[in-house]
């Protein structure tokens, strides 16, 4: 089975009217044992290291950096995707979940877009977020928000702040 499409590549479908934007930063609530991995341990944990052991390296060649990698679970050695995620159409709504690491430290924005060219922070989006089920140390957020696509598509992403 091929890897999962990035969060780019995700459309939605259904259509409804545009809403207002306003910029919105998440920062996940933490668990009581969070923080067990932080960037400088998780990157120097890898045995061969990466080529690249700074948080704005990529040396799979990916796309992702290594903090990117290190905040979604991937490896910073190999080409691979990041854990599973989900985008479905419920009524008006979209509803995306996500995996992200449990560290308060991790700054990121969920985006959407219509065109793959302009992104839009989400407007007013219901946030959960709760403990994996299958992976230690990771949260599993789910965002549902009213789908904003006049033609039927509409694409996410993730945009990590870098510290």
């Amino acid at each position: 089975m091929a890897p999962p499409a990035p969060p780019s590549a995700r459309p939605t479908s259904g259509k409804s009217e545009r809403a207002e934007i306003r910029p919105r930063r998440i920062s996940p609530p933490t668990s009581a044992q969070s923080r067990k991995i932080r960037f400088d341990t998780w990157i120097s944990a890898f045995n061969p290291p990466p080529s690249d052991l700074t948080k704005l390296g990529d040396p799979d060649g990916d796309g992702r950096s290594n903090y990117e990698e290190y905040a979604l679970g991937g490896d910073p050695r190999f080409h691979d995707a990041p854990p599973a995620q989900t985008v479905n159409r419920t009524g008006a709504d979209i509803v995306w979940s996500f995996a992200v690491r449990d560290d308060a430290g991790i700054d990121y924005t969920p985006k959407r877009s219509p065109d793959l060219t302009q992104w839009f922070e989400f407007t007013a989006p219901q946030i959960q977020s709760v403990p994996h089920p299958d992976l230690a140390d990771f949260l599993l957020i789910t965002i549902t928000a009213t789908a904003v696509a006049t033609d039927g598509k509409e694409f996410v992403r993730v945009e990590f702040v870098i510290p």
